[in-house]
């Protein structure tokens, strides 16, 4: 079937991608020292890799909880890993970086792992990528975002 329902298409843009410009404290956008943007293209909440990521972290979870109970053990929550876990989501769905630049101005190549330290240094980073990907909003095609 084929719905006329695109203003609401929020899958096509997870899978694409989005563009988060980050801001500072401030509420401006963080430039460099070009004067340029620090941006992320990330994935949204409904793409098969961040539906993926999530179910295994639940699942994983959920078998840590059973595995506990078994045992006769109260399960605990872990923040720290909790914490390890969303900068793994994070960092596994961003798909590129533009704007991040190392100390001699030279462009930083963007990697899962590059990611991964950028969210764990930088908290505030951090909160606006979560902040940003779990809000299908971000992903609905142009034209639907006004």
């Amino acid at each position: 079937m084929d719905f006329a329902l695109d203003a609401i298409d929020t899958l096509t843009g997870a899978v694409d991608g989005a563009t988060l410009v980050i801001h500072g404290l401030d509420g401006q956008p963080l430039l460099n020292s070009k004067g340029e943007p620090h941006s992320l293209v990330l994935l949204g909440p409904d793409s098969p890799l961040y539906q993926r990521l999530v179910h295994q972290q639940t699942h994983k979870r959920i078998q840590a909880a059973a595995a506990a109970q078994a045992r006769g053990e109260t399960v605990q929550a872990d923040p720290e890993e909790a914490k390890v876990d969303a900068i793994d989501v994070m960092a596994r769905c961003t798909k590129d970086w533009s704007g991040f630049l190392d100390r001699q101005g030279e462009p930083i190549p963007f990697s899962v792992d590059a990611a991964r330290q950028l969210y764990t240094r930088f908290p505030v980073i951090r909160e606006q990528v979560d902040g940003f990907i779990v809000q299908r909003r971000n992903f609905l095609p142009v034209s639907s975002k006004a």
